[in-house]
């Protein structure tokens, strides 16, 4: 699975109606499947199961739009957040490894089993959600 343009920069062509097609890839000459640029992103027969840390993409930006930062935020990690952690004893990164759970909310109890700190603790140094 790729994402939606070639290694090279180029635009995928010849893609079926899965968004896969036979090319050159880092693995030499292979079926694959691309990520579309449009919403929603994933091919439209996509099944099977997702793999984990072990993916590469050719997206720049990353999530979201370049320049997504709310207002009076440069897009670093948030102020509050290295508070947090410093309070806790932890790292900033720690602190947001323990509490990303992408498309869910935080899982507070595993977090603070993470952190080696109690969910209460945890819970005392976060911000309020707005």
């Amino acid at each position: 699975m790729l994402g939606s343009l070639e290694a090279d920069g180029s635009t995928p062509e010849g893609v079926d109606q899965c968004h896969g097609h036979a090319g050159e890839t880092e693995y030499d000459e292979s079926c694959h499947y691309h990520a579309s640029a449009d919403f929603p992103n994933l091919p439209p027969c996509l099944a099977g199961v997702v793999a984990q840390d072990n993916f590469s993409t050719t997206a720049c930006a990353g999530i979201g739009s370049p320049g997504a930062a709310g207002p009076g935020w440069d897009g670093g990690m948030p102020p509050e957040l290295e508070e947090a952690a410093h309070t806790l004893g932890v790292t900033a990164e720690a602190l947001l490894n323990a509490l990303d759970r992408p498309g869910q909310r935080p899982d507070f109890a595993a977090a603070a089993a993470k952190l080696g700190v109690t969910e209460d603790a945890l819970r005392s140094v976060l911000p309020a959600r707005r």
